[in-house]
Order: C-alpha cells, then structure tokens, then sequence
C-alpha cells in the first residue's frame, strides 16, 4: 500500500493549519496511508484552532525539537523547522517508507 509523507510547512504560517484541516476532510481509508512530518504538539493545537480533529490513524513523527515561533512571525527557528521536516520526509520517500510527497505552505524568507 503506497504512503504518503505530508510536511507541516512553516510553523509559523499557515501550514499546521491546512494540514490539519485536509487530514479531517480525508476519508478513513486514506488517513491510513498518511505520516504527517513535524510535530504532534503543534498539528493538534492547530486542529484545535480550525475546530477539527486529526484522525488517530494518521501517523505523525516528530521531528527536531518544537520551535516556539509566534504564530505569523517566521524566525530562523521556524525555518530550520521547516527544512527538517522536509528532509525527514525526503529521507523516507528515499528509503521507500512512502512514495508521494506533499508539503504545506513554506516561508520563503
């Protein structure tokens, strides 16, 4: 069964929050198939902040330690979060754990 990797995208932005809200809009048998690179802390509290819940067979792995970035104000924290994130992800597409790539929106600055 293919799975995808999806990046939580700058921690900063909006990225947590689009996640969040597209994990709850997927069907159960698709949730399944999702590892969601970042970290659980920061994808639950933006569940909460759209009013939605991540399905619990969405497999979430931590990466790096959480950035305490002030929401809308991307720092070099939040960069290098951000750059994790996908390099984890990059990791498993090329060992094979998944095999399509997504990632929320970035800060390009």
């Amino acid at each position: 069964m293919a799975r995808i990797a999806v990046t939580l995208g700058d921690p900063a932005g909006i990225g947590p929050e689009v996640v969040a809200g597209a994990l709850a809009a997927v069907e159960p048998a698709l949730a399944d198939r999702v590892i969601v690179f970042g970290h659980h802390d920061l994808l639950h509290a933006a569940a909460r902040v759209v009013g939605v819940s991540v399905p619990t067979s969405v497999e979430i792995r931590d990466v790096g330690g959480l950035p305490t970035s002030t929401p809308g104000q991307p720092d070099a924290a939040s960069g290098a979060a951000q750059v994790a994130y996908l390099r984890a992800a990059v990791d498993a597409l090329r060992d094979g754990t998944v095999t399509a790539l997504a990632t929320a929106p970035i800060s390009k600055t």
